[in-house]
């Protein structure tokens, strides 16, 4: 049972600001934490995840982590990235 003095950790996926590099787009993403107790902040924390990259005609996830990570796994953490490929492809995914 939560109580108001118990401590609550929120936690999303932030995707950072596109790099573009030649003919392809790096999309770091991140998992940010926030820890909160009484409505106070304590402590935060950022911790990579993965990159996007698009290129002319392909997508693809890269790990930044131990585990792998496939781009369909990354789209299903982070939904917004499904506009950033379908446009790299020309279509919504």
């Amino acid at each position: 049972m939560e109580t108001p003095l118990s401590s609550e950790i929120e936690t999303r996926i932030s995707i950072g600001d596109a790099i573009e590099i030649y003919q392809r787009v790096v999309y770091p993403v991140a998992r940010t934490s926030i820890l909160r107790k009484c409505g106070d902040l304590l402590g935060c924390w950022i911790a990579p995840v993965a990159v996007l990259i698009t290129e002319l005609d392909n997508a693809y996830a890269v790990s930044l982590t131990k585990e792998e990570i496939t781009l369909d796994q990354l789209l299903a953490m982070a939904p917004s990235l499904n506009e950033i490929v379908g446009r790299a492809h020309g279509r919504t995914r």
